[in-house]
């Protein structure tokens, strides 16, 4: 995983996923890293993060940090 994008959740999806908006308008299915997801992060409608985009799926993404 290699670009960095800039984008605001959307929802909360089932199994701990995210909706992303990117700031140009595309969407993506985000998930929290293992370590976030162990420190019990929650993310609400409307939070700013920065995501990575999967290279073999650009649909799919992980969520870096609140930005």
């Amino acid at each position: 995983m290699t670009d960095e994008i800039e984008g605001v959740v959307e929802d909360e999806l089932p199994r701990g996923l995210y909706a992303v908006r990117s700031e140009d308008g595309r969407r993506f299915v985000a998930s929290l890293p293992i370590r976030s997801r162990h420190a019990i992060v929650k993310l609400l409608r409307g939070d700013r993060v920065m995501i990575q985009v999967s290279p073999s799926d650009t649909k799919r993404a992980r969520i870096v940090r609140r930005a």
